[in-house]
């Protein structure tokens, strides 16, 4: 009767083996466990989860079925109280812990984050964009923000890095420590580094070859003060800062410290002014940008 339900609501052979093998599943008789899901399953769909995010859930975290429904009602009632929108609690229960998570560990958790005079709402969207936050400890999180003070950010800083990049909590400090390192290597001073880092703490996550590649071409075209002045414009890809830059220099736009904003305007905007989208530009400057470097290697 449940591999039937399952195999019915849209679960595999292979979901249904790893949802019977849990160990709330040992405990109970086949028609008991059967009653459980579809009273799980039934409890899920009048919150407002669809058939495919149950699934996808469950295929991430089958343990959620050891769950009752009267233990996930305090902890949804209490999320959606502390600032959470039904659409993003539904988001978080698929891609985080947050329902294997004690109500206790959860409050701890978003009052140590209150604690930083960060508010609710942004709590919220902090933990939705990077869920593993809520696999860390009090502790490690704590160590990690006095570990990042210690390498020359100020709390106000740090703070706001958490809230532009919360991955960062995840990171090692000694992956951190690196990254600066690189930044350095290309010949900034340390200052220097820590203010292009918070104000895109985004480049954490990029390579150093990324980074270096786009800060290489910038440099070569006479905008070394790209990375300071405006670190946001290293978001933009290398590869398309130079099919920009190669169109508008077959059109005789030459591009200074003045006007470089214009290699970074938004897709919308560019075509808007040129007539042509970042897919048309790539597509045609990408191939000449590739012969070109081609020819620079044999040289």
């Amino acid at each position: 009767m449940l591999k039937e339900y399952l195999l019915n609501f849209g679960f595999t052979e292979k979901d249904y083996e790893n949802i019977i093998s849990t160990p709330r599943s040992y405990s109970l008789r086949n028609d008991s466990l059967y009653k459980h899901i579809l009273e799980m399953n039934n409890y899920f769909l009048s919150f407002g989860f669809k058939k495919e995010e149950i699934i996808k859930m469950i295929r991430k975290r089958s343990s959620i079925y050891s769950q009752s429904p009267s233990s996930l009602t305090k902890k949804f009632n209490f999320l959606l109280n502390y600032g959470y929108k039904k659409e993003e609690l539904i988001k978080h229960m698929i891609t985080s812990p947050i329902a294997s998570l004690s109500l206790e560990s959860i409050k701890n958790k978003l009052i140590f984050f209150n604690s930083f005079g960060i508010n609710n709402r942004q709590v919220v969207k902090l933990l939705v964009s990077c869920p593993n936050v809520l696999t860390l400890s009090i502790e490690s999180m704590h160590s990690k923000i006095e570990d990042l003070k210690s390498l020359g950010y100020k709390e106000n800083e740090i703070i706001s890095i958490l809230l532009i990049y919360p991955a960062i909590l995840t990171y090692n400090i000694e992956t951190i420590k690196n990254k600066i390192k690189d930044i350095m290597s290309l010949g900034y001073t340390l200052e220097e580094a820590l203010h292009i880092t918070k104000t895109l703490p985004a480049l954490f996550g990029l390579s150093f070859e990324t980074i270096k590649e786009k800060i290489d071409f910038y440099n070569s075209i006479g905008l070394e003060n790209i990375p300071v002045d405006n670190p946001k414009c290293l978001m933009q890809s290398a590869s398309l800062s130079k099919a920009r830059y190669e169109f508008l220099k077959e059109r005789n736009i030459e591009i200074t410290k003045k006007n470089y904003r214009i290699i970074f305007k938004d897709n919308k905007s560019f075509q808007k002014t040129f007539g042509v989208s970042n897919e048309q530009v790539l597509s045609n400057y990408s191939e000449s940008i590739s012969l070109k470097l081609g020819k620079e290697q044999k040289c």
